[in-house]
């Protein structure tokens, strides 16, 4: 099969094929800040892949491995026996021995590890309000299908003079924030359905909310940490008031606030919401 001949142009045609939209697009906006650079179009499978290469000639492919259907590997070999004027950049987020050297035998040019985002932090006090951020946060981990981590933070009420103060029911002030954070996530799990985050964890940490939610974020390599814009839980001094304005300012993570009132609008597509 002969090769068609590409347009005059300067600029290097890409191409990206991955079945991840999200990272599809931003990896599209990424390089179309670069003059240099023309996205011919984006790919969701192997053939496809295939297809827009050859009709767009596509310089450079940027090419997931693991997809439905037939794979990057599958797909690469095919192009290049097709079209080797064609270079193509194996992408993977995903540690595998000898993916190298196996892309190297499908004719790729380059094998490129992508950062796979790896959880999403969210603090909760027991308010309605954080029940919010606690939803939303549960949407967007399944929908990225990375892992969804639910953090309350407590502090030791006031001790009276004859000792500890007691505690309702006999637990610890632990133990309840973390009943409270379980049962907040429990109820934004149930809205999800079948498409669920891979694994949920719920912690309850003892100290400042802010201080705790960035430890957490720190530890987990996390890609963002989602607050509610105010809380007022059940327990004193369970309270994330100011955490989402200490947080915009200390965090080393994205912040994602969500306000107390629902802001969407008719004509909005959110990726979050159910009837998107």
């Amino acid at each position: 099969m002969q090769s068609p001949k590409p347009p005059a142009n300067a600029r290097v045609r890409v191409l990206i094929v991955d079945d991840q939209e999200l990272f599809a697009n931003a990896l599209t906006a990424f390089l179309e800040r670069d003059d240099r650079v023309e996205v011919v179009g984006t790919a969701s499978s192997g053939q496809e892949a295939i297809d827009l290469a050859l009709e767009q000639y596509a310089d450079v492919v940027l090419m997931d491995v693991f997809m439905r259907g037939m794979n990057g590997l599958e797909a690469t070999k095919r192009l290049r026996t097709i079209r080797p004027q064609t270079h193509v950049i194996v992408l993977s987020g995903l540690e595998v021995d000898d993916l190298g050297e196996r892309a190297s035998e499908a004719g790729n040019s380059r094998k490129v590890r992508r950062r796979v985002m790896s959880c999403i932090i969210v603090g909760t006090d027991g308010s309605a309000h954080s029940q919010r951020a606690v939803d939303w946060a549960a949407r967007a981990a399944a929908f990225r299908q990375v892992r969804l981590i639910v953090v309350t933070a407590y502090q030791a009420p006031a001790r009276d003079w004859g000792g500890q103060s007691p505690y309702p029911d006999g637990n610890t002030l632990r133990e309840q924030a973390l009943a409270i954070a379980q049962e907040q996530a429990d109820k934004a799990l149930s809205q999800l359905g079948d498409r669920r985050p891979p694994p949920v964890e719920v912690h309850a940490a003892f100290g400042i909310p802010a201080d705790q939610l960035i430890g957490v974020a720190d530890d987990a390599d996390a890609e963002m940490i989602v607050v509610a814009a105010r809380g007022t839980g059940g327990f004193k001094r369970l309270l994330l008031g100011s955490v989402s304005t200490q947080l915009t300012h200390h965090a080393h993570h994205p912040v994602v606030v969500i306000p107390v009132e629902d802001t969407y609008r008719p004509g909005y597509a959110s990726p979050w919401r159910h009837d998107a």
